[in-house]
């Protein structure tokens, strides 16, 4: 087998994910079990919809933070910590250290998409 070659790299949230496999699944009439797996997994875990997840994403890259990048982005809005220990624990072990008062300009945008 050849080798495979990554063309692309995006950080993606849960809904998005599920919405890329329900195209996909349209085009091919049928997922692989794997895919299907996925698609089942995201669509279970997703927390928001796909326009809230984006809007989320939008208002947290907004706040400018130095060095919160779209991956961590992405899993902030795949996880949705509900206080700001959950939010370091997504950072902890990372090179990202990130400001006290910047974590709770995050938290204050999540308190708007807390169910």
């Amino acid at each position: 087998m050849g080798e495979l070659e990554i063309k692309k790299k995006d950080s993606i949230t849960t809904a998005m994910l599920a919405d890329m496999l329900k195209g996909l699944e349209k085009k091919q009439k049928e997922l692989s079990p794997i895919q299907q797996r996925v698609k089942d997994h995201s669509i279970k875990f997703s927390k928001l919809n796909k326009a809230e997840e984006l809007k989320l994403a939008q208002d947290i890259a907004g706040l400018a933070i130095p060095r919160l990048d779209d991956e961590y982005i992405a899993l902030i809005v795949n996880l949705l910590p509900k206080n700001i220990n959950e939010l370091r624990m997504i950072f902890a072990g990372s090179k990202v250290n990130l400001a006290p008062e910047n974590f709770e300009k995050i938290m204050d945008v999540l308190k708007n998409y807390a169910k």
